[in-house]
């Protein structure tokens, strides 16, 4: 945790010195090979099925069906459901830098052909949701957590992750791809969304969604041109939750889950999982030195 502290220590002059600052603290490399979506939209003419996607280093292309608005919305819809109630944390670990620690014991997916880890962290920040909400939605993606962790499935990764994004329905819903470079290459398809609710108490509730998807397109595609080197991950999302509590105090739930190999794999997950609201909890902390945000 050495780099977050140092973010701590530092106090640039302003908000974008100090986002420059965060993006520069990422515990694991992650490139971004094409953030702007209207370049790669350009290829793709009405009435065509979708494009195809490159990746760097002779990393194996693959072609993209895109997802529509409506069933993009379905999927963003269902992820409390899959993080709340498929499943479901029931027991406490303990405190980790002080968050509190829940998780589920291993679960099979919802095919049967793997387990699924969940863990949830909560914790009370002194902090209020007007700066969490200037700030976590600025942060690069680079620094967003990664939704496959490749020791838990048995591999090592050998190389930067990257990702493209792919389609942006506003400026706070995007379909993105991302690829994890191993003995093959991990790679899956992100629908990530940000949203701000009002509860039934008058409490604003910002929520920070983002969960591994496909469609029958994008499986069709993968199965007209398969390829060895690839695995596609089909499981695994983040849900957080930040909720008003006061004036100075939000009240902060996250929530990841993904699948691996055993209960041994999933241990290790909970391990990395921490390092995001960790991380999180620094950011908007560190946010409240600085002057007033751009």
């Amino acid at each position: 945790m050495a780099k977050d502290e140092h973010l701590l220590e530092k106090k640039p002059s302003s908000s974008a010195a100090w986002i420059e600052t965060q993006e520069q603290a990422a515990h694991i490399p992650i490139k971004d090979m094409g953030s702007n979506s209207l370049k790669l939209t350009e290829r793709w003419h009405e009435g065509e099925d979708g494009w195809r996607v490159h990746f760097p280093d002779h990393t194996p292309s693959f072609y993209f069906s895109p997802f529509s608005q409506a069933m993009f919305d379905g999927i963003m819809r269902d992820i409390d459901v899959v993080s709340s109630k498929r499943y479901p944390c029931t027991a406490t670990i303990g405190k980790i830098f002080g968050w509190t620690v829940d998780y589920a014991p291993l679960t099979p997916n919802s095919t049967g052909t793997s387990l699924v880890a969940n863990a949830r962290f909560t914790k009370l920040l002194n902090c209020s949701l007007d700066t969490s909400q200037l700030i976590l939605p600025r942060l690069e993606k680079s620094l967003w957590p990664l939704l496959a962790a490749p020791r838990s499935l048995g591999y090592i990764q050998k190389g930067d992750s990257c990702y493209q994004v792919l389609q942006s329905f506003h400026k706070n819903a995007h379909v993105i791809a991302y690829n994890i470079p191993c003995e093959v290459n991990l790679r899956y398809l992100v629908l990530a969304q940000h949203t701000r609710e009002v509860g039934s108490d008058g409490k604003r509730i910002d929520k920070y969604m983002m969960t591994v998807a496909d469609s029958d397109a994008n499986a069709r595609n993968r199965a007209s041109d398969p390829d060895q080197m690839v695995i596609w991950i089909l499981e695994g999302g983040v849900c957080t939750t930040i909720t008003e509590v006061d004036e100075s105090t939000v009240d902060v739930v996250f929530n990841q889950w993904a699948g691996c190999l055993s209960e041994t794999h999933g241990r290790e997950l909970y391990i990395d999982w921490i390092r995001f609201p960790v991380r999180l909890e620094q950011t908007v902390s560190a946010a409240k030195l600085l002057p007033e945000l751009d």
